[in-house]
């Protein structure tokens, strides 16, 4: 049910679109004798009586203007009457005659037999007619309109069209991309049209930092997705559509959970503690770029939604990605990690279009694990319980097998087949002065679990009004409610995903009083809860509100300065409720558990600019940008629960009813920015272009000293093309070289309240006074940090822009060094400072380099038939200059493997940081052989407990930094990173009349995974089940294996090594589409302008040597690179098939 503010939202926008559909009717039509008007008219040339005429009134004048004398002066004694008196008053002075028919006055010169003034019955003569290009091929959407009337259609797929006008009526016909027609309706009843290209509106335009270029004249690196292509993959996320599209930009998904957030790199890796995120701006309002609404912990990872999970991608014109210091310096402190500027669908003149877009399609998880039977784990706990000198748990296997079968096949009963659907409907159209773009849409993605999954619904308003020739306003303003279903978080115990892998197969799903059976580790002890009881019964829904604006009005004070001032509004209503009941087990040791929580964000912005724009003699083009913004934002966050409730009917609804209460929370953030900011494009007769650009940017968050960030960048680019010497023989079409320099900032790491010395509360209490009470206290957590700012990125690109073959093959290539300086670390201070907590600095540097190239190739160009070829590849790698005193940094454990991860100067980031394996000791004699000599000549086992099947080390190190003959925490080595060396996609489309076939795939080599499923389930553990693979483990029988014995005690270390870290490398079959356009009759049945209905694979295939559940699969916070490329528990891919249709009315 639609909450009240939708609700209100949604009233609004009808009223409004209703009204403005109304007012596009026609009154009763009057004729020139009945209307009055004003006109004053003393040595006046014809033509500007003429438009005071249409000013007052409805009526055009429609004439050829090389037989009307527009120029000659007339003189009207009159000031006031109808319009007929007046054009008496012009026939005793011109010689023309007029002719009114419909709400056109036509003009020509007096016949000898003509009437001067006439008013003509109107009489509607249909009229059809073919819509073509200059070689013949059909246009389709192209605009037929009634010359000063709001009459009008669009030709169909195949050019045709066919309206009602009367004779005397002038025709527009008016295409993106193509120069006007205007034809006069004769008697004729067929009109072919032929347009001919606009040469200047066919240079594409690109969206830039406060602006628009025409992409010729860039001088900075930018990714483009127009809107065609964000409809060639059904995603619930923006971010999805940049994945493989964008040379330089690698996205990669946390897992197939509705909503999930996703990771997005532009040009590497540009910070370590900072946010790696790019900025994004919607319609000019930047919003927040972080992952918000997860849960759980290090055992039950949640990654959380999309920062985009708002958007509609139906509502998008276009994605451009800047990349670059000259494009991204315009965004000063908060563009070093790129800037994703999103451009949503706007109105246009002309009739009014209603479109529906739809898909419906079932999603399947592309891979399952392989796991142990019901036999298969009785037989690996007998052998455990005899190589331990136990007492076998299961002396009866054929008799329980007999009673059971293979038992619980629990991924089977875990994952289900799951919906998605989405359902889009559209109003735009307008006039000269107004024009107007509405939509609703309706989102839903069932998960592949049960009880989890995504709803949108969102509603958009874009308007533009131009006011008059001075002023223009408008506005954007999105709507959007959506509800996350999630997983149970890290409250509700282990995660359901990783417990259907490691539970028991002898359990059922449901004992025989149908409750849900949990399943006692016996090598524990210890419950792990039905993961299907938890996902059915344990409530965790999240609900955003999430309403974005931008209001801005344009004064252009001449025809060359342009004041903008804009007002951006984000606001973000959430709230959480968790309940956890007594049916699951960690609910009824806590007697139920509830949860609520509520997180209100709001962010303005208010920009205001000046723009300059000047060509002089042909050859000077300046453009000139002056800015100031300020931002603004608050957070306030509040959480509480309970526990131990009389019973679970009421849940989280009345937490009240809990016996026990938790600590509440509760959290208000505020930070503020205001900047100043300037460009200057300068281009010398289509040949030389300068780009110079300065932002300063003071931030709350910075330190006293570091208040003001100053962020200048440079970019030049030469278009050799237009040079003399060049020939033009038909193969170079277009060439430029650029190169530019400069320098951002990313100030996403620094907190809030980071600079200052602050005190909190602390979990220990104090005894004052004389009777011993004890108080709640404070104590110092951080001292002040006058010197705390930004990260500062310093990036030097080169690239170049080739077009061959009438650009039928175009090329883009960038090779760019970005050097980021100022790291934030948190440094450990004394403890005589008394401090509970370290001190942020700005310590450390870190490198990133690669080149970039993006291909784009019409193959085939057919009128039947073509081809179309979008290939990009990149390579990026990286290096840690400096750290903190230049010492290793290691980090992060997870389920009793510690510091997975390491920084160290001279690595790339990040680094998986572990033992190498040496494989499996197959004897007692190999053991003997692994020894090492030491000085005094003895010879010493490198492992001396270990046993036959038990893992060997190599010795690398030791504390003198050479081999000691013992494995130890110096034999850990870096053994692996999650940078890829090189990633890209390639895109086929293939068009034969009606039908268009498209393929699309992309990659990543040389990136590692940690597989720390296999770690869990591979590694020959004791009482959970395990994968497939153990049922090679070693044996006296079978000595020839890299699978470990089973037994309790081996002298493997609790921790990571190299057999888990694997090749994450894979190419991936991402989606195939089959589109029909409907033509012909079959459009005129339904009444339609035109319609297509599509078929669509997505992720079909995926060719990879990874073993977990998808290489691209990521478990932790996306916004982070510490942890990125290690998989636990991951939410599986999704496989889905779709199909859909689009019409326009």
């Amino acid at each position: 049910m639609l909450s009240k503010r939708i609700f209100y939202a949604f009233t609004v926008q009808l009223i409004f679109c209703t009204v403005l559909l109304a007012s596009s009717g026609n009154a009763q039509r009057k004729t020139i004798d009945q209307v009055q008007v004003s006109v004053k008219a003393q040595e006046v040339a014809l033509g500007k009586v003429f438009s005071q005429i249409e000013r007052q009134t409805d009526f055009r004048f429609t004439y050829n203007p090389n037989a009307i004398p527009l120029n000659q002066l007339v003189n009207l004694e009159m000031e006031q009457g109808t319009v007929y008196q007046f054009l008496e008053g012009l026939i005793r002075q011109t010689n023309l005659s007029f002719v009114q028919i419909n709400d056109n006055i036509h003009v020509k010169p007096l016949g000898t037999s003509e009437k001067g003034i006439s008013i003509q019955d109107v009489s509607f003569i249909e009229i059809k007619g073919r819509v073509t290009d200059a070689s013949g091929l059909a246009l389709p959407g192209v605009t037929v309109m009634i010359e000063g009337t709001s009459t009008g259609t669009v030709t169909d797929v195949d050019g045709n069209y066919t309206i009602s006008a009367s004779e005397g009526d002038v025709l527009v016909f008016s295409f993106v991309g193509f120069e006007s027609n205007r034809i006069a309706v004769g008697n004729q009843t067929v009109i072919n049209v032929q347009l001919a290209e606009d040469a200047q509106a066919l240079e594409e335009v690109v969206v830039v930092g406060y602006g628009t270029q025409k992409r010729k004249n860039l001088t900075g690196s930018i990714s483009s997705i127009d809107q065609k292509s964000l409809k060639e993959f059904p995603v619930s996320s923006v971010e999805q559509a940049l994945q493989g599209n964008a040379a330089g930009v690698l996205v990669s998904q946390t897992g197939g959970s509705p909503g999930a957030a996703v990771s997005v790199r532009v040009r590497g890796v540009g910070s370590i503690n900072g946010s790696v995120e790019p900025l994004y701006v919607i319609d000019g309002v930047p919003v927040e770029n972080a992952a918000f609404g997860g849960s759980g912990d290090a055992t039950n990872p949640q990654p959380g939604n999309s920062p985009l999970a708002m958007l509609n991608p139906g509502d998008i014109e276009s994605i451009e990605v800047l990349k670059d210091a000259s494009a991204t310096a315009i965004y000063g402190a908060r563009g070093a990690n790129g800037v994703v500027l999103i451009t949503t669908k706007r109105g246009e003149s002309g009739k009014s279009t209603v479109i529906y877009d739809g898909y419906v399609g079932l999603q399947e998880p592309t891979n399952t694990f392989d796991v142990l039977n019901a036999r298969e784990y009785m037989e690996l706990q007998n052998e455990f319980a005899l190589n331990d000198n136990e007492e076998i748990p299961y002396p009866n296997i054929d008799q329980i097998v007999s009673q059971i079968g293979e038992g619980t096949n629990w991924q089977n009963e875990f994952y289900r087949v799951a919906v998605i659907q989405n359902h889009q409907i559209s109003v735009s159209g307008g006039s000269d002065k107004t024009k107007f773009f509405i939509s609703g849409n309706y989102f839903s993605q069932e998960g592949i679990v049960p009880n989890n999954g995504f709803e949108r619904i969102s509603f958009r308003t874009n308007l533009d009004h131009q006011i008059s020739d001075k002023f223009t306003t408008g506005f954007s303003f999105t709507l959007s409610n959506f509800k996350n279903n999630n997983l149970p978080g890290g409250g509700a115990g282990a995660s359901p995903l990783r417990n259907v892998l490691t539970f028991s197969p002898l359990v059922p799903v449901r004992n025989e009083e149908g409750l849900f059976e949990d399943f006692i580790d016996p090598n524990s002890g210890a419950f792990i809860s039905n993961p299907i009881g938890m996902v059915n019964e344990v409530t965790n829904t999240t609900n955003t509100f999430r309403p974005i604006g931008n209001l801005y009005l344009d004064y252009f004070i001449t025809d060359n300065l342009k004041f903008k001032s804009s007002l951006g509004l984000d606001f973000r209503f959430q709230n959480g409720e968790f309940y956890l009941p007594r049916s699951v087990q960690r609910g009824r040791e806590l007697g139920g558990r509830a949860g609520i929580s509520y997180d209100n964000r709001t962010n303005t912005v208010w920009e205001n600019t000046l723009n300059y724009n000047k060509v002089i003699d042909n050859k000077h083009q300046f453009d000139v940008l002056l800015g100031q913004m300020v931002q603004t934002s608050s957070r306030t966050s509040r959480s509480f629960g309970a526990q131990n409730f009389p019973n679970d009917v009421l849940g989280a609804n009345v937490i009240e009813n809990g016996e026990v209460f938790e600590r509440p929370s509760s959290n208000i953030v505020k930070w503020a920015i205001i900047s100043y900011l300037g460009r200057v494009n300068y281009g010398f007769d289509d040949r030389y272009l300068l780009t110079l650009t300065m932002r300063a940017d003071g931030s709350s968050r910075f330190g006293t000293n570091r208040r003001f960030g100053y962020f200048p960048s440079g970019a030049f680019a030469w278009r050799f093309i237009n040079e003399d010497f060049i020939p033009k023989n038909g193969i170079l079409s277009d060439g430029k070289l650029r190169i530019s320099y400069g320098v951002n900032g990313n100030q996403d790491g620094i907190g809030a309240y980071d600079r200052f010395a602050r005190l909190a509360s602390r979990d220990f209490a104090y005894a004052i006074g004389a009777g011993n009470s004890f108080v709640q206290g404070f104590a110092p957590v951080s001292i002040a940090n006058v010197n705390l700012g930004w990260e500062e990125t310093r990036q030097l690109n080169i690239g170049a822009n080739i077009g061959l073959w009438n650009n039928r093959v175009s090329l883009e290539a960038d090779y760019f060094i970005k050097n980021t300086s100022d790291l934030l670390f948190a440094v450990p201070l004394p403890t005589s400072a008394f401090v509970g907590s370290d001190v942020i600095r700005n310590i450390g540097e870190l490198r990133n380099s690669g080149f970039e190239l993006l291909i784009n190739a019409d193959v085939i160009q057919k009128p039947d038939f073509n081809w179309n070829i979008n290939f990009n590849i990149s390579s990026i790698s990286n290096e840690i200059i400096s750290l903190p005193d230049g010492n290793d940094i290691t980090y992060f454990s997870l389920l009793g493997a510690s510091n997975i991860g390491i920084l160290r100067e001279g690595a790339s980031f990040p680094s998986f940081y572990g033992w190498i394996a040496d494989g499996i000791f197959a004897s007692q004699e190999e053991v003997n052989d692994h020894f090492f000599i030491n000085e005094s000549g003895d010879r010493v086992l490198i492992q001396p407990n270990a046993q036959a099947g038990d893992v060997r080390y190599r010795d690398l190190s030791g504390p003198e930094g050479v081999p000691d003959g013992r494995i130890g925490t110096e034999d850990r080595t870096i053994i692996g990173s999650s940078l890829p060396d090189f990633f890209g996609g390639i895109r086929n489309q293939f068009s034969y009349k009606n039908f268009t076939f498209s393929f699309f795939m992309n990659f990543s080599v040389g990136n590692d995974v940690v597989n720390y499923n296999r770690w869990q389930l591979a590694n020959v553990n004791r009482g959970i089940n395990q994968l497939a693979e153990v049922k090679d483990r070693w044996t006296p029988q079978n000595t020839n294996t890299s699978v470990p014995a089973a037994r309790s005690q081996r002298s493997a270390e609790n921790a990571i090594d190299s057999r888990f870290v694997e090749d994450g490398s894979f190419l991936r079959l991402r989606d195939v589409t089959l589109n029909y356009r409907l033509s012909g009759n079959a459009l005129q049945k339904i009444g339609a302008q035109t319609a297509n209905f599509y078929l669509k694979g997505s992720n079909l295939l995926t060719f990879t040597r990874y073993t977990g559940i998808d290489p691209e699969a990521n478990s932790f916070n996306p916004n982070s690179s510490n942890l990125a490329g290690i998989e636990v528990s991951a939410y599986p891919m999704v496989r889905m098939f779709t199909a859909g249709i689009t019409v326009q009315f």
